[in-house]
């Protein structure tokens, strides 16, 4: 039988799984490319680096690289991740039989063995919401203090409010992205769309300050660029809404990827009490973003009882065929029926 451990024992169990890296082992660092895990990459690096060892790549995971990133993987000895969700680990990455961390915030198995180390908020209390910056600088804290404000951003980032209160001094959440870190966060999603991830990976880790985030010239452009598309995309939303009680469906086709999760963030923030879907036109396939800040559904239960995808319990998304988009509306709502009666 295993035995849970507790978050402080997984951080140290952690840091002496990094300690014992051998200099001959390639070492791969694997993160998700929202500003969750563009942040968590940033800390994770930081660390990595101060505790006297080597990552030889790091590879952003995109919607849908999975399988292509497994191939690259078998190159390496030791894989480190950060924000990537544990069933996409455990489904295709575990196979592998590779030295693994995984510092991680989104339900599923405990993984840890004798191979894997899974640092996860969740194995102590399944209900808690810490996203993966919030836990590698609670982790890496004694070595990577200055970063706190990186941290900050990348928890204010991925609404990591309520149960992250040492580090989150914002009172409303109506107003997170009115705030310094989460005018940050918004200006670090631009620059992840328009300049990818592994710019957005180098300005920030390369960045002293708040300041110098909102004065660099790349980011701006980006930012300008990710807010005129944002707002016809809000359009586009209001212009194919369907009204279901408190639930609203929409359609949009954005131009760059992190648009429509932007903007199931900024409408779920501005109107609480609703629940949103919004399917994402890709070309194909349609990606169906949930967001739920109402507390009465697990939002990431429901894509995974329709065995499309995942998340948490305010946030989930999952793909499907273009063909079966007006039946998976159906079963979404069908789902959410026994709530809102």
């Amino acid at each position: 039988m295993k035995i849970l451990k507790k978050l402080e024992e997984l951080f140290k169990i952690g840091i002496d799984f990094i300690k014992k890296i051998e200099e001959k082992e390639r070492v791969v660092l694997v993160y998700d490319t929202d500003v969750d895990g563009i942040v968590s990459a940033v800390l994770a690096l930081d660390a990595i680096e101060k505790i006297g060892k080597k990552i030889k790549k790091t590879i952003p995971m995109r919607f849908g690289d999975v399988e292509k990133i497994k191939d690259k993987l078998k190159g390496f000895d030791v894989i480190i991740t950060v924000d990537v969700p544990i069933d996409l680990i455990e489904k295709y990455i575990v196979s592998l039989e590779k030295k693994m961390l995984i510092i991680d915030h989104h339900p599923g198995k405990d993984l840890n063995s004798e191979k894997i180390v899974l640092v996860n908020p969740r194995l102590e209390n399944p209900e808690i919401y810490q996203p993966a910056s919030y836990v590698a600088y609670k982790m890496f804290e004694n070595i990577i203090k200055e970063k706190k404000w990186i941290a900050i951003i990348g928890t204010v980032g991925d609404m990591g409010i309520d149960d992250c209160r040492d580090l989150i001094k914002i009172k409303n959440k109506r107003n997170v992205w009115k705030s310094k870190f989460g005018k940050a966060a918004m200006l670090l999603t631009a620059s992840i769309a328009v300049l990818g991830p592994e710019k957005t990976l180098k300005i920030l880790t390369n960045s002293k300050s708040l300041k110098e985030i909102s004065k660099n010239k790349e980011i701006i452009f980006a930012s300008r660029e990710f807010d005129k598309e944002l707002k016809r995309c809000e359009k586009e939303f209001k212009k194919n809404l369907e009204v279901h009680d408190e639930v609203l469906i929409s359609k949009i086709k954005p131009k760059y990827k992190a648009v429509c999760s932007a903007l199931i963030t900024k409408l779920s923030t501005e109107i609480p009490e609703k629940m949103f879907f919004v399917f994402e036109d890709k070309g194909k396939v349609i990606r169906i973003h949930g967001r739920n800040s109402i507390g009465k559904v697990d939002v990431g239960d429901i894509f995974r009882k329709l065995g499309i995808g995942g998340g948490h319990k305010e946030a989930g998304a999952g793909t499907i065929d273009k063909k079966d988009e007006n039946k998976f509306k159906i079963m979404i709502l069908k789902e959410l029926k026994d709530f809102f009666e």
